[in-house]
């Protein structure tokens, strides 16, 4: 039976990878560089599996892993069908709306996300935190528990970086995407000190109360 605590964190993690995927087209620009407003939100989830890997190990962490592709999968498919009912006249407006938002491409009036988006997103999420698993559970055996969760998150989020951008931009390899790497690496490298501190936060505090 599924603890309150692993369902919480399970159900973070396939939360923050939808809503991740539903923003993902809004960009803005820091320091001149361009970002995706989905990096603030997608990130959070590499803290969902290192404690669910911390608490529970790197089995139910799969698990839970397959069940967030899963759901990401099942939100793809929905989209597709919602964004190609067609609705009342007064809802005509909103029915464009989710098209723009969830499926903004179209081929022989036939609207769907991002093919693209959709392979790019599955396989840097799949690879990434599986990567982020497996090593995480190999420094823990030889490093300082924050030590291991910062370089596995860190190596894990750059891996990422890398196969969804390169995804996502076949036949685009350009400025934009150098511009695109530099703007991900640097958000990434101080979301991932922000994701050490909580992941420290969060475990010492249930240490803490272990040992009382």
């Amino acid at each position: 039976m599924c603890d309150s605590k692993k369902l919480f964190l399970m159900s973070m993690l396939s939360t923050l990878l939808i809503f991740s995927n539903i923003i993902a087209s809004k960009t803005i620009t820091i320091f001149s560089l361009p970002v995706s407003c989905s990096i603030f939100v997608y990130l959070f989830t590499f803290l969902c599996i290192a404690l669910l890997n911390h608490y529970y190990g790197k089995e139910e962490s799969f698990k839970c892993l397959g069940i967030a592709i899963i759901c990401q999968i099942i939100f793809f498919i929905i989209s597709i069908f919602v964004c190609n009912l067609k609705g009342l006249a007064e809802s005509q407006m909103i029915s464009k709306a989710l098209q723009v938002l969830l499926a903004p491409e179209s081929s022989m009036g036939f609207f769907h996300p991002s093919f693209k988006l959709m392979i790019g997103t599955i396989l840097a999420f799949g690879i990434s935190q599986g990567i982020n698993i497996v090593l995480y559970n190999f420094l823990r055996k030889y490093l300082f528990k924050v030590l291991a969760v910062a370089l596995a998150i860190m190596s894990s989020v750059i891996v990422d970086a890398i196969i969804f951008i390169f995804t996502t931009k076949i036949g685009a390899v350009n400025g934009n995407i150098i511009n695109t790497l530099v703007g991900q690496f640097s958000t990434r490298i101080f979301m991932t000190i922000l994701l050490v501190l909580l992941f420290s936060i969060f475990t010492l505090k249930k240490e803490e109360k272990e040992g009382d």
